[in-house]
């Protein structure tokens, strides 16, 4: 296995775990390793507005805080491996617009201490597993 095969493992481990803390959990983080925490709340405005949203994503209900209305900022996350690095991002454009807003209002795009965790055992298991190859 090479060094970008295990990274891009690694890569789709990390977004698929964002995914489904934030959409899946409603948890973010306030700041990179600590712990995953609810959502902020959403106010009764916001609830009524997106009772009356006829697309409102099927993951998600008018008083769920999870940051998903259409799915287009969570379903927008994806990996790139540069220097040897995975870097986890938005895709340009509203998702990424909306992923800096909402991050300032319901901080979730760090990762947990829980997470940091995973992903560590997750590389752990991919060397061993090569090293037996």
């Amino acid at each position: 296995m090479t060094g970008k095969a295990a990274l891009t493992e690694v890569g789709e481990f990390a977004v698929e775990m964002l995914r489904e803390r934030v959409r899946g959990k409603g948890q973010g983080v306030k700041s990179e390793g600590v712990n995953a925490r609810r959502l902020k709340p959403l106010s009764p405005k916001w609830i009524a507005q997106r009772a009356r949203f006829a697309a409102l994503h099927p993951e998600t209900s008018p008083s769920r805080s999870n940051l998903t209305y259409t799915g287009e900022m969570l379903d927008g996350l994806y990996y790139v491996i540069k220097k040897g690095e995975v870097i986890v991002s938005v895709r340009r454009g509203e998702a990424m617009k909306k992923a800096i807003f909402t991050n300032e209002i319901r901080p979730w795009a760090n990762l947990s201490k829980g997470e940091i965790t995973k992903i560590r055992q997750a590389v752990e298991r991919l060397v061993k597993r090569n090293l037996r190859g």
